[in-house]
């Protein structure tokens, strides 16, 4: 499932798959907010792929990337987000650690002037991680590769920090939409994200069951 986060102290969602529909509830009534289909099985960077994305991360009328906004996509993979964000926002920061081995983020999003790519990775402190490659790579892991069967075998070392830290660098106060997708990783990057020094107004992050089998929740 997705939890949509609008507001941390203030308003609160949460969206969760029922009967293949992604459910909105306003979490302090647990009523519902919105209906959205699940997405098919599109091949990663395709149009469709990229509305499927925008429909996940994002719900108009209260969580959902505005004109002029400062975007962070954690976890871009290739930049399907990044590129439909970029088309509304005024600054796209994509950060995905497999672009440190591979150029297809800087090739799928170099048309963007508005997108920016960080080939690191994004976790509670700045250290240097072990990224675990899969031999389908939107399944790289900090953690274990979700399926054994499609272990790769093969790691790379990956320079890591917080979103916190990133915004600092580039004289970032306020981060008006966070996507977060960490394969598992997700509470880890949030605690990093949270910084003194930057704010967050809304926050999509995917909490599928990708660590250890249980979703980052738990």
């Amino acid at each position: 499932g997705y939890t949509i986060i609008q507001t941390l102290i203030q308003d609160k969602y949460l969206i969760l798959l029922s009967n293949d529909t992604w459910v909105t509830y306003d979490v302090p009534s647990l009523t519902k907010v919105a209906h959205v289909p699940t997405p098919l099985d599109a091949q990663h960077g395709t149009p469709e792929h990229r509305e499927d994305l925008s429909n996940i991360h994002q719900s108009k009328g209260f969580v959902e990337v505005e004109e002029g906004d400062i975007v962070f996509d954690v976890g871009a993979y290739i930049g399907t987000f990044s590129m439909f964000a970029a088309g509304y926002a005024d600054t796209v920061i994509s950060i995905d650690p497999y672009a440190s081995v591979s150029s297809c983020l800087e090739k799928n999003t170099a048309e963007f002037n508005n997108i920016k790519v960080l080939p690191i990775a994004c976790w509670d402190r700045t250290t240097t991680l072990e990224l675990n490659l899969s031999k389908t790579p939107n399944e790289n892991s900090i953690l274990d590769t979700d399926a054994k069967s499609f272990d790769s075998g093969e790691q790379v070392d990956v320079r890591a920090d917080t979103v916190a830290n990133i915004a600092k660098e580039k004289d970032i106060e306020k981060i008006d939409f966070l996507k977060l997708e960490g394969e598992g990783v997700e509470p880890e990057i949030l605690e990093g994200a949270l910084g003194e020094n930057v704010t967050i107004d809304k926050i999509s992050i995917d909490c599928s069951p990708e660590r250890s089998g249980d979703t980052p929740t738990n």
